[in-house]
C-alpha cells in the first residue's frame, strides 16, 4: 500500500522544488532562445508574485516564492546545474 502524501512535510516540499529546478535545467538546455526564456519567466514570476502578495498566508509564502523563483531563474541561466 502506498504511503499517504504529507504535502506539509518540509522534506517533501524540498523534493518538489528540486524537481521543478531540474525541469527548468532541462528546459533551458533544449530551448533555442535562452534569453527569451529567462525574460518570459521573469515576467511570469512578477505576475505570480503579485498574486502571492495578495494572499493572506503571510510573508513566509512570499519569501518562499521568491527563493524558489530565484533558484529556477539561475537554473534557466545555467542549465548544467551550476546553481
Amino acid at each position: 500500500m502506498a504511503q499517504p502524501i504529507n504535502a506539509a512535510d518540509p522534506v517533501f516540499i524540498a523534493g518538489e522544488v528540486h524537481a521543478l529546478i531540474t525541469f527548468a535545467q532541462v528546459l533551458a538546455t533544449i530551448y533555442p532562445d535562452r534569453e527569451r526564456l529567462v525574460s518570459d519567466f521573469q515576467a511570469a514570476a512578477q505576475v505570480g508574485l503579485a498574486k502571492t502578495e495578495n494572499q493572506l498566508a503571510g510573508e513566509n509564502l512570499v519569501l518562499g516564492y521568491q527563493h524558489v523563483i530565484e533558484s529556477i531563474r539561475r537554473a534557466l541561466e545555467t542549465p548544467q546545474g551550476n546553481h
